[in-house]
């Protein structure tokens, strides 16, 4: 009887075929692993996000729903199209811009925020498809850059301090004070935070998620935290969000400077992680760049 054994094929084969994990130096069992810290490192953004649109009079359910799917798409079309190990989905930046700044405090409805979300996306990958993205990027001085992702960072920094109690807005001149340290939220969101910045000293994977577990369980004997009904449930539905997206309304000519800021934001946002995470990861050479590049 002729010996098969040769020709069978061996556990994983799929895999090392699809992502050429030997010519890449890489394993299964790596790849799992990545997978499985690369979760544990953003899904505190399934939280976050969803809250941040919340902010601007989403439904916050169904932001939760259509966040998770779009990580899932997004990520699937990365791996599979692009062969990149990187994770897709919507960021923080663009969420406050929307849920906070447009909707919350300029008065702009979400859906036409969605609509300036997606005229930015439209825009950024024009620049893709002619080749001018690498131009654009060039062409800006590097301090711009790092200062519009550093606002950003601030931004979000403060939102969640003021959410926390740790500082307050003076509803006269709109200057920040210090908050009152010894108030039950402000003590949890001090604890998690303290925690979140030892953790990611130490590079733990999914630091950020521990603190928001931690903090999240010693808010609930100081009733910081609201226990749900139930835990578990049925996924919200997306009929309150569901084509919502204004688009002829966001290209009225005083939402302009909204498009640009939010669209020079999310364009170096997405070059420093694409860079730092190919500088990290030593993903260079032609193999680990775009196909439109």
């Amino acid at each position: 009887m002729a010996d098969n054994s040769v020709n069978a094929p061996t556990p994983g084969s799929w895999l090392q075929r699809c992502f050429q994990l030997h010519a890449r130096r890489s394993t299964v069992k790596r790849e799992c692993l990545a997978g499985v810290t690369g979760f544990l490192a953003a899904a505190y953004l399934l939280v976050v996000i969803p809250g941040l649109l919340a902010v601007g009079g989403m439904d916050k359910g169904a932001a939760t729903t259509g966040t998770i799917l779009v990580f899932v798409a997004g990520t699937l079309l990365m791996a599979f199209y692009g062969n990149l190990p990187f994770i897709v989905g919507p960021g923080i930046g663009g969420s406050v811009l929307v849920g906070v700044t447009l909707a919350g405090s300029e008065g702009i409805s979400w859906q036409i925020g969605l609509g300036i979300a997606c005229w930015s996306g439209i825009l950024f990958f024009a620049l893709t498809l002619f080749g001018l993205r690498e131009v654009v990027t060039r062409s800006v001085p590097q301090s711009i850059k790092l200062g519009l992702t550093a606002s950003i960072g601030l931004f979000v920094a403060v939102l969640g301090f003021r959410n926390a109690g740790l500082v307050l807005t003076n509803a006269k001149s709109n200057a920040l004070m210090l908050g009152d340290f010894t108030a039950p939220g402000a003590l949890v969101a001090l604890a998690g935070l303290f925690l979140a910045i030892a953790l990611q000293a130490r590079k733990i994977p999914g630091a950020i998620l521990w603190a928001i577990l931690f903090a999240t369980l010693i808010g609930i004997p100081f009733g910081v935290t609201q226990l749900p009904g139930n835990f578990i449930a049925a996924p919200h539905a997306l009929t309150p969000v569901w084509a919502q997206v204004d688009m002829l309304g966001a290209l009225n000519i005083a939402f302009l400077p909204f498009l640009f800021v939010f669209f020079a934001s999310e364009f170096f946002l997405h070059h420093g992680h694409h860079a730092g995470g190919r500088r990290r990861g030593r993903l260079t050479g032609r193999t680990w760049q775009y196909a439109a590049d």
